[in-house]
């Protein structure tokens, strides 16, 4: 009988998880819910998880101060820990999705190292320090972005071998990061506006003659001009996707190490994502009043693109 209410426990926090995913991130429910089941509600676990630790540092836990926020995240990092010794399991958070991402750790073999840095990066924003230079940009969007890429690769890869390759695993690490500058990229006015955050290196920003003051007003302002624009805004933007873009391209020769049916959803996902630069470009570098995201016909270009790929493997 008890051991009947744990599986049910457990039933219904894979639900919870998968319902997560399936609001916050419809897109990428539909492309990978079609692994194989166990695989499925594993990804679906760790995003709750992700999702969670997201929420906390930006703020979309209602009705928690700061310093309650960075509570609830070093508690998180306690019970994450935890995980990993058997002897203690005590006192579980108390979060739906809990019991299915417990399950998918220890089940998958989920490596700490990956969660500790997602809950450092989350940790960081809630202690926000402006970022100087292009390497603390990259150290930024490893920790928030690049963990996520390691975290899943053993419920993607075609096997635990593979799962353990070096060069595999920095490379799902890069596509993350490259993720993380197009998001930055695409969310300049939104995070300035609504967190008081802007992620572009200050070192960067002076190269390219680009006060922060300027890229606040153009944050508020309900109209935009691609006149209002800094000079040296727009070739800063190209920088940047032009360092990103290296980071997305390197996934495509390790699609033979992935499951079957992740390479088709992976694949897609990081050209849909790379896509977002192209049309940043089409709302003449807009991304102060408006969230910048491909079109229809582009989406469906770039799926069948990653399609077409694959079935050359």
């Amino acid at each position: 009988m008890e051991k009947e209410r744990k599986e049910d426990v457990l039933q219904r926090s894979y639900e919870a998880a998968e319902d997560i995913m399936k609001q916050r991130a419809k897109s990428f429910y539909e492309a990978f819910r079609r692994l194989p089941e166990e695989r499925f509600q594993g990804v679906c676990a760790l995003y709750a998880f992700n999702r969670y630790a997201d929420d906390l540092a930006d703020g979309d836990a209602l009705g928690k101060t700061r310093e309650e926020r960075l509570l609830a995240l070093e508690e998180l990092e306690r019970n994450v820990k935890n995980l990993y010794h058997e002897e203690d399991h005590s006192s579980p958070l108390k979060e739906s999705f809990w019991p299915a991402f417990e399950d998918t750790v220890t089940s998958w073999g989920i490596p700490l190292d990956a969660l500790l840095l997602q809950i450092e990066g989350q940790k960081s924003d809630l202690s926000f320090q402006k970022i100087t230079t292009l390497e603390e940009l990259k150290e930024y969007s490893r920790k928030v972005a690049g963990s996520v890429g390691r975290m899943m690769v053993p419920l993607l890869a075609l096997d635990e071998k593979l799962a353990e390759d070096p060069e595999f695993l920095r490379t799902c690490e890069e596509l993350g990061i490259g993720m993380q500058i197009t998001n930055i990229l695409r969310d300049v006015g939104e995070d300035l506006r609504d967190r008081d955050r802007l992620y572009l290196p200050s070192d960067l920003l002076e190269v390219y003659g680009i006060k922060e003051d300027i890229l606040r007003e153009l944050s508020l302002k309900e109209a935009f001009t691609e006149e209002s624009l800094p000079a040296g805004f727009i070739p800063m933007v190209e920088h940047l996707m032009d360092l990103a873009n290296p980071l997305y391209e390197g996934i495509a020769s390790y699609l033979p190490y992935f499951h079957p049916a992740a390479r088709t959803p992976l694949l897609s996902a990081a050209l849909l994502y790379q896509g977002i630069h192209g049309a940043i470009r089409k709302s003449r570098y807009n991304v102060f009043t408006k969230r910048c995201y491909t079109d229809s016909m582009t989406r469906a270009k770039l799926v069948l693109k990653a399609k077409s790929l694959v079935d050359l493997l």
